[in-house]
């Protein structure tokens, strides 16, 4: 771990832009700063307590803070209280697209989706979101969001409740589905791969472009391509060049599909072998890829759900373990330098524990079958 560490000197208001701090003893940091058109430096020892530190943080969160919300009381979004109320017709509640009402949003509005997205990304409650789990013993509990977390959940409900409130009640006040003709672009194209999970994000929140969907592979389109493929939904409207950019979009995805699904593929085979040969643990690995509209992407993997055995120690993934890459073969090859350097180490701790400790002989325990047994069993395994 590296012992410098850099201040934000525009929200401590303590020392120039180009100060850096460095480590010395506990209690104390050596601060320099240098003179921006010269090499004239100035150096001195001060003492920064805990409370200190957590003043400056809360202050810095404070004038973030007075930014959003002066950004989101200017967007005067529609509260309950802001349109008429009246009670539907019983077959509009029978409509199944009030089943599933983010992707209602997500074909209407995709840019407010795609916020909306963001907003629950950062405040932590992101379906495929773990960072917030933590182990007790044997047992494991979902921590207290921060209040700068629960801000950002409390935008978001208030972002949903707006483009509700705005698409999907009539003068009257009384529910309507604002999209009765158009179909949904991502279950299309989930029709179509049935084990590849397919969503939406804003290029300015490139973050929610790397989050996975619940099955096997996981493909997220701008907003920009999603536009451009639910033209489909009205043929006789079409242009030519929408035309081809469906064409050029759906070949596009195609492509991408076939890629991350051969890249995974050819990880489990090495990594398996590899941890066969030299010991450590295989973690398998869920891939994706982000398309944006100008024709970048960003391919990524993340470990599987669940707890994961690093180096000894049992924890659960966070966003650090994602790997990402501008294509497919550097995905690999990134992942071979970070799977197989994880698996030495592995293999180097557990050779290093004493002979009679629990670890090392759960590791080493022997099964002993009779013929009868053995071959009760092989008729599982085929």
């Amino acid at each position: 771990m590296s012992n410098q560490l850099t201040i934000n000197a525009s929200r401590l208001n303590m020392f120039d832009s180009s100060t850096s701090v460095s480590r010395m003893q506990k209690g104390t940091v050596s601060v320099q700063s240098a003179k921006t058109g010269g090499f004239d430096t100035t150096a001195c020892t001060l003492s920064i307590s805990k409370q200190g530190r957590e003043k400056a943080k809360n202050q810095a969160f404070d004038e973030d803070r007075k930014k959003r919300q002066e950004y989101w009381s200017q967007r005067k979004l529609l509260t309950y209280n802001d349109v008429p109320h009246t009670l539907a017709e019983s077959w509009v509640y029978d409509d199944p697209c009030w089943k599933d009402t983010l992707d209602m949003m997500r074909t209407d509005e995709p840019e407010t989706y795609a916020e909306y997205l963001e907003l629950t990304r950062r405040g932590g409650d992101h379906p495929d979101d773990d960072m917030y789990i933590e182990m007790e013993g044997q047992s494991s509990k979902r921590t207290k969001r921060t209040e700068e977390e629960e801000e950002y959940l409390n935008w978001a409900r208030k972002l949903y409740a707006d483009w509700y409130y705005r698409r999907c009640l009539d003068q009257r006040g009384a529910m309507r589905n604002p999209i009765p003709d158009r179909h949904s672009v991502c279950n299309d194209l989930e029709n179509k791969y049935f084990i590849v999970g397919f969503d939406i994000y804003a290029e300015q929140y490139p973050e929610t472009g790397l989050m996975e969907s619940r099955r096997d592979y996981s493909v997220n389109i701008s907003v920009g391509i999603a536009k451009a493929l639910s033209k489909a939904d009205k043929p006789d409207e079409l242009t030519e060049e929408d035309a081809e950019q469906i064409k050029k979009w759906t070949e596009r995805i195609d492509q991408a599909v076939e890629e991350i699904k051969n890249a995974s593929e050819q990880y489990d085979t090495e990594m398996k072998a590899f941890s066969k040969e030299n010991g450590g643990i295989f973690k398998s690995r869920n891939f994706g890829v982000s398309l944006a509209e100008d024709g970048t992407a960003t391919y990524f993997a993340n470990y599987g759900r669940g707890l994961l055995n690093i180096n000894g120690s049992w924890r659960y993934r966070t966003d650090e373990d994602r790997v990402t890459a501008s294509s497919a073969e550097e995905l690999l090859e990134k992942l071979r330098e970070k799977e197989t350097s994880i698996m030495q180490e592995e293999k180097r701790k557990a050779e290093e524990l004493p002979k009679d400790s629990p670890q090392k002989q759960k590791n080493n325990v022997e099964i002993h079958l009779d013929p009868t047994q053995a071959q009760s069993l092989d008729s599982y395994l085929k």
